[in-house]
């Protein structure tokens, strides 16, 4: 819509090629046939930035970034950004990631705390790291727009008066347990309460199982009935319209989206204070910051949100008018318009 031509490179994706069909957007599937440095992928994605004359070669997953390289180095032209969405938790000096940094032109994290760890951990030059923010179309969360008790009814929700939502993909990873070892504490207080956990379970060793695990440890905490799985909900929007809390349940985000749509619903979030989600949680403010891995401190910051009906009103319409201002789609698009365009000068 702002005037610039759009190539979408990617393996085999029926749901995306879909998409971009109803958009009128270019798109070339290439299945790779090895991890890194494919060679017949560099040469196929080489050869649409040359027919293209593409200018920006942007990338989302790092496993990506040594064949693309390729592709940039065949072709001879391009810069590449790479937007990483998962935060380096280990040091990256060796020889193979010092090469894959020295040949991309910007890289960008997705939160201030995600920035500081790779210019520690990586060999990147620091003047190649940006920081910008995830957004999202805010005009898709308006919470007016939903009838909660038709929702309740169509995804055959338990009839509770307090609904404390978990969305996120069920895997150890996201770590559900705490927010299981919370309830009883919680209930003790808000015994008219449902914890619904909104995802379905990954199937890998983080996440085969896990679904069962959280429903047998609800049933040892003898709270079995007042927890809900819904399994995997395409419609975010409409689904958090029904939450009275959203909880995220991790040790560590990155950035945590699922927080974003959630206040952008005016629905007070609860998280842990680490990683990059105190950059989006202002605590007492538009949300709560538990201890990470606490269930205890988990449960004290839901039964203070919910027994101060207007605070927690308060911090919905704040957490709103912060997405509105920090994390807004339109906001994102013209970081990263202006970044490629300082990237071309």
């Amino acid at each position: 819509n702002l005037g610039h031509n759009i190539f979408v490179i990617s393996s085999s994706n029926p749901h995306l090629e879909i998409k971009l069909k109803e958009l009128n957007v270019f798109h070339s599937v290439i299945n790779p046939l090895f991890q890194y440095f494919d060679i017949p992928a560099g040469v196929k994605i080489g050869k649409i930035i040359k027919d293209f004359n593409i200018d920006i070669i942007h990338s989302h997953i790092s496993r990506n970034l040594s064949t693309i390289i390729l592709g940039k180095k065949f072709s001879k032209r391009g810069k590449i950004v790479f937007t990483n969405h998962t935060d380096t938790r280990r040091k990256k000096k060796d020889f193979f990631h010092s090469w894959v940094y020295a040949n991309i032109d910007r890289l960008v994290a997705i939160s201030d705390d995600m920035k500081k760890h790779h210019i520690e951990l990586t060999s990147i030059d620091k003047e190649k790291v940006s920081r910008i923010y995830n957004g999202i179309n805010i005009e898709q969360f308006n919470r007016k727009l939903y009838n909660i008790e038709l929702i309740k009814k169509k995804y055959k929700i338990k009839d509770k008066k307090n609904i404390v939502g978990c969305v996120a993909r069920l895997t150890s990873v996201k770590n559900q347990e705490l927010l299981i070892k919370a309830a009883p504490e919680v209930l003790k207080y808000f015994p008219d309460s449902l914890f619904l956990f909104i995802g379905r379970e990954d199937k890998d060793r983080y996440g085969t199982g896990y679904r069962k695990y959280l429903e047998n440890l609800a049933e040892e905490l003898n709270i079995l009935d007042y927890v809900q799985f819904t399994g995997f909900i395409e419609d975010i929007p409409e689904i958090t319209s029904i939450f009275d809390v959203s909880v995220l349940t991790t040790l560590k985000e990155s950035f945590g989206l699922v927080l974003i749509e959630a206040m952008a619903m005016g629905i007070p979030v609860i998280a842990s204070g680490a990683g990059g989600v105190p950059e989006i949680i202002k605590d007492d403010f538009n949300g709560k910051l538990y201890k990470p891995g606490n269930p205890e401190d988990l449960a004290r910051c839901i039964i203070e949100v919910l027994k101060n009906p207007d605070k927690k009103n308060k911090m919905g319409m704040n957490a709103r008018k912060t997405v509105e201002e920090k994390f807004n789609l339109s906001k994102n698009i013209r970081e990263y318009e202006n970044l490629f365009f300082n990237l071309l000068i």
